[in-house]
């Protein structure tokens, strides 16, 4: 999904991670993902952030940490929450964009094998039936 003005897709993802303030880092924060690109990620929390502030993410499901720069921090859908924009600075100690890259095209191939997995079980059923009412 191409948003207007992005210059790469989002991907609609769904995982947990830990935000604390690099200068603060005893105020930390979960927030859910809502969407992820290589360079950065949209995420819901009950903690403002300061747009222009710098922290660090971590989500010991997708392995992932990193530095992020708050590019916004608006009121969320539902109450008490915000929705927090995330440029991402540094990932696991390199490169953001390969990093995340790396993640979205890991989780993009595991889809891929299921969903060719789902039309071969079709096709074999299809196949069985055939047979059976022949």
């Amino acid at each position: 999904m191409l948003l207007e003005g992005r210059k790469q897709p989002r991907h609609s993802e769904r995982f947990l991670l830990q935000i604390s303030a690099v200068l603060d880092p005893l105020r930390t924060s979960m927030a859910s993902v809502e969407n992820l690109s290589p360079r950065g990620a949209r995420v819901a929390t009950e903690q403002f952030w300061e747009p222009g502030s710098h922290v660090e993410i971590e989500s010991r499901v997708r392995e992932l940490t990193a530095r992020a720069r708050v590019v916004y921090c608006q009121p969320g859908s539902v109450p008490n929450t915000f929705a927090v924009g995330l440029n991402f600075l540094i990932t696991n100690g390199s490169d953001a964009r390969s990093a995340v890259s790396a993640l979205v095209c890991r989780y993009k191939s595991r889809l891929t094998t299921a969903l060719i997995f789902i039309v071969g079980l079709v096709l074999a059923f299809f196949w069985l039936l055939n047979r059976w009412v022949a």
